[in-house]
């Protein structure tokens, strides 16, 4: 793969078509498409050196209809190798986000998944969050799953030192939840014990129906803060918000 690249995802409500792809920068404006995957409903593409070969590679989640991650390893230039590491036997299994992150670290970056188990944009049962761990033996992608949390409704999980003692948490919102209960979550973070176990602690209630969530040190002060964003397809229409910033007032991370 060429050093600048656009990885080109199809939309994730799609059925019976779709492709995952990259695009090759050959200046000038000028892209030329490299289809990796014809299966409908990718929903994430992730660049990064999952086989530690010293070259990027893609992740990739396929959603809404297949319920698979796929994991396109950067052998040589020229030839991409293409590996499901995991699937659903369910079609509506409902996988809508996935992030890496080195959680135990090892050295080697994890996948961090979340599923809602059923697609319908009304209050879910209980989502898992998972993460999966990757070895690299002769070669091959090798990867065991770990379920840390359940929370209704749980999207877009992210990973990062959220209380500053070196540990990796995970902070998380939820979309599709209750939102009639004034006690529903809809923002909360997991806090890792070190030995990778997870605690779940509450952060907000409101606002409600929180579909996506990103991490930064967005004042400076060396500690996480969380940015969130809101989508309102279903009622009820209040506690509503559309991107929020929740400021980090923990100890900054260990040094």
């Amino acid at each position: 793969m060429a050093t600048a690249t656009s990885i080109s995802p199809s939309p994730a409500s799609s059925y019976d078509d779709g492709e995952t792809s990259w695009l090759e920068n050959k200046g000038g404006w000028k892209f030329e498409q490299h289809v990796l995957l014809r299966l409908s409903g990718p929903i994430n593409a992730i660049v990064a050196d999952i086989d530690r070969n010293g070259s990027p590679d893609i992740v990739g989640l396929i959603s809404q209809e297949w319920e698979e991650i796929w994991v396109f390893s950067n052998e040589a230039p020229g030839r991409v190798a293409s590996k499901m590491i995991w699937g659903s036997t369910n079609a509506d299994f409902g996988s809508s986000w996935i992030s890496l992150a080195d959680l135990d670290r090892d050295g080697d970056l994890d996948i961090l998944v979340q599923q809602w188990r059923r697609l319908r944009l009304r209050p879910c049962k209980q989502s898992p969050v998972a993460w999966r761990s990757v070895a690299r033996k002769h070669g091959n992608l090798q990867f065991e799953f770990h379920r840390i949390a359940d929370l209704p409704g749980a999207s877009s999980p992210q990973a990062g030192d959220l209380d500053g003692d070196g540990d990796i948490d995970v902070a998380l919102v939820s979309a599709y939840n209750n939102w009639g209960d004034p006690g529903a979550l809809s923002l909360v973070w997991l806090e890792n014990n070190g030995r990778m176990q997870f605690a779940l602690h509450s952060i907000a209630s409101s606002p409600t129906q929180l579909i996506t969530l990103a991490l930064g040190d967005l004042d400076g002060d060396g500690r996480l803060d969380l940015v969130t964003g809101g989508m309102y397809v279903s009622r009820p229409y209040d506690r509503m918000s559309r991107v929020t910033l929740w400021k980090n007032n923990g100890p900054p991370p260990q040094r």
